[in-house]
């Protein structure tokens, strides 16, 4: 069953100074279909509902980006849009990214981009803006060209070294954008640049962030510290998947959500009351949505992010999603580069989502947030596990494969069942978690402790990014 969100678009209108100049934002009333193209480079980005998909323009179409810069090869794109490698024409040795915004995005959406960028950019390894400017309804920005290695590509390789720098480095930018209380929400490897020859780092696309309003507590506020570079040295090689079997669970009080990657924001609602209703649920392991649930209240809470890396209270629609979402996501990124294999997690839905994490966190955990997010949530058993895995031992599994594992002594029928080519029943049952963590080397020790508690289901135990940077020092 697929779960439609509510879209209320907000007639989001903003103001840019460009180049060589303070970029300001106000909301003026100009009307949609004419350009504010001024002298001054003053521009609003106003409703887009007057674009037209058929239509398109290389980016050197537009006079701005003619007149100013020669447009190279296109060096990354994806929902947000195309980013360009351009240089400046005045002096041919500056080189630029060029981001062209989706012509899909909200107004609002991208307003929130372009304050967050002019704010905060071009520190605690943040990507810096230059100028932006627009000219009917395509919006570009202007950063840093910052030339970087695929994660993909070099995962199987990483050092110890290389991980715990760009964990370092990863927190120190949420530390400081948590500090100001922004939700970047789209927290990935391919959102995280990392030069290896350089041992740079550069946080980018904020097309889906937002700022925080805390309702019962205060906005983290802390000092942040500075970059710290890395030495290259030894590779590490070979990576295999876990999969998890058949499963079926169900989120009464909610319809489920499937397979869309990213949402438009939408107005947070209230939290539904769940219903009591002695009559039981009926598709319990049943490939479909008995009346009932289809029947049960529906929230429209923001739910934007990447499959795979979106946080528990995301996927189960929390009326209060915190800067805490950024450290699961960043926590699933450290999970994957421990075990050498990206991702770790690709669910095809966001019920797969809920019982892949019920299989490597816990059923329990996942329950009771559910409770919390006024949900009930129904898991078959026989496909997840109680308390979860031993990190330790499944980020190994993952990057060997269970082959490369000695025999175990006494098989585990639980593991056997839920893990995929388990026949020898390889236990990695979370009983087993502080003994593997303790017979760990002191770098692999203090990666794994930055997953653990990046890594917790409820939201509230979770550290924070100042408190994971404690354990890295």
């Amino acid at each position: 069953m697929r779960a439609s969100v509510s879209i209320v678009p907000v007639p989001a209108l903003i103001t840019c100074m460009h180049p060589q100049t303070v970029v300001m934002f106000r909301a003026i009333p100009l009307a949609p279909y004419v350009p504010r193209l001024l002298l001054a480079g003053l521009f609003t980005v106003a409703s887009m509902s007057w674009f037209n998909p058929e239509r398109y323009y290389h980016p050197s179409d537009v006079s701005q980006v003619s007149n100013n810069f020669d447009v190279g090869d296109v060096i990354g794109s994806g929902s947000y849009g195309n980013v360009y490698r351009v240089e400046l024409k005045s002096n041919r040795e500056k080189v630029f990214a060029m981001k062209e915004i989706s012509r899909n995005s909200m107004p609002q959406l991208i307003a929130t981009e372009l304050r967050i960028l002019r704010n905060y950019g071009g520190v605690c390894n943040i990507m810096k803006m230059y100028a932006a400017f627009r000219e009917q309804d395509r919006v570009f920005i202007i950063m840093d060209y910052f030339p970087h290695d695929n994660l993909d590509e070099i995962m199987d390789t990483l050092t110890n070294v290389e991980i715990l720098a760009y964990m370092r480095n990863l927190l120190i930018a949420l530390n400081y954008l948590h500090s100001k209380g922004v939700i970047h929400r789209d927290i990935k490897p391919n959102n995280f640049l990392y030069n290896r020859k350089e041992g740079r780092f550069s946080l980018i696309d904020f097309g889906l962030a937002q700022i925080h309003e805390p309702k019962n507590s205060s906005i983290l506020k802390t000092s942040t510290g500075s970059a710290t570079n890395v030495n290259q040295s030894n590779t590490v090689k070979e990576t295999s998947m876990c999969h998890s079997k058949d499963h079926s669970v169900l989120v009464s009080g909610d319809e489920n959500a499937r397979g869309t990657e990213k949402k438009s924001e939408s107005h947070v609602g209230e939290p539904s009351s769940s219903k009591n209703n002695d009559e039981p649920c009926s598709c319990l392991s049943q490939p479909r949505v008995c009346v009932k649930c289809v029947k049960m209240p529906f929230n429209p809470v923001p739910r934007a992010g990447t499959p795979g890396f979106k946080a528990p209270e995301v996927i189960l629609r929390s009326t209060n999603q915190t800067c805490a979402i950024d450290i699961w996501s960043a926590g699933m990124v450290f999970l994957s580069m421990c075990a050498r294999k990206h991702p770790i997690m690709r669910p095809i839905d966001e019920q797969d989502a809920i019982v892949q994490m019920a299989m490597i966190f816990g059923s329990e955990e996942m329950t009771q947030l559910a409770k919390k997010c006024n949900h009930e949530l129904q898991i078959d058993m026989r496909t997840v596990t109680r308390y979860g895995f031993d990190l330790v031992k499944f980020a190994r599994y993952v990057h060997g494969g269970l082959d490369s594992q000695p025999p175990p002594e006494q098989p585990c029928a639980t593991c056997r069942g839920l893990i995929y080519d388990n026949d020898k029943g390889h236990c990695m049952c979370f009983s087993s978690f502080e003994t593997s963590l303790g017979d760990l080397p002191q770098d692999e020790r203090m990666m794994m402790e930055v997953v653990r508690n990046a890594l917790h289901v409820s939201p509230e135990k979770r550290y924070t990014a100042e408190m994971l940077l404690t354990l890295l020092q």
